[in-house]
């Protein structure tokens, strides 16, 4: 490991990255240091640690996920306590701001036609947003208990899988159709086990 080549990336630990869809080479880290950095990785192999990054996007607070729209070239969403917000990299200019949650935010992902954002969270809902409106379009309950959870648009369908706990911390897996958030298509409960279904 001695030989093996790092990004000296960010002041406190990383908590996700994400490399763009439409360039291999692009990456971006989120960090508990409070900032989303975006790289440009060598096209010909990383033979040398690098350390200067192509933007700096500065947060009040710890950057919990970071993912690129799917379709629009430059566009990152990414979450940061109470708050979704998604950025233009190039400018590095936010665009919008979704506050509405009223706890930690704990994942976000794209639905496949980059339009809609959905998003797990610590008050145990789940919630649709529209970006462009700076609006959530749908909210429910998601799973019973506050322990992670996780929520995966599925392509460009209307469903969405979610992850989580059962109140009496049975791990279990959910479908949804995010048109109707409220009553799950399918729940498959697992075990006990503490850990986190990722």
């Amino acid at each position: 490991l001695a030989n093996t080549t790092k990004i000296h990336a960010h002041s406190d630990f990383v908590t996700d990255f994400d490399f763009a869809p439409w360039d291999d080479y692009l990456l971006a880290t989120g960090s508990a240091d409070s900032t989303v950095r975006i790289w440009d990785l060598p096209k010909d192999g990383v033979s040398d640690n690098i350390s200067t990054a192509r933007a700096t996007l500065t947060e009040s607070k710890r950057v919990e996920s970071v993912l690129w729209n799917p379709i629009t070239e430059g566009v990152l969403a990414l979450s940061t306590f109470k708050t979704v917000k998604v950025y233009d990299v190039s400018p590095e200019q936010e665009k919008f701001t979704l506050p509405d949650h009223a706890d930690q935010v704990q994942s976000i992902s794209w639905k496949a036609d980059g339009s809609l954002l959905i998003s797990s969270c610590k008050d145990k809902k789940i919630r649709v947003m529209d970006p462009r409106a700076s609006s959530v379009v749908q909210e429910a309950n998601g799973h019973d208990h506050i322990k992670d959870s996780r929520a995966l648009w599925l392509g460009n369908t209307d469903q969405a899988l979610t992850t989580g706990f059962d109140s009496m911390r049975m791990r279990e897996v959910a479908v949804r159709d995010v048109r109707n958030l409220r009553e799950p298509l399918k729940i498959l409960q697992l075990d006990t086990s503490t850990g986190s279904l990722m």
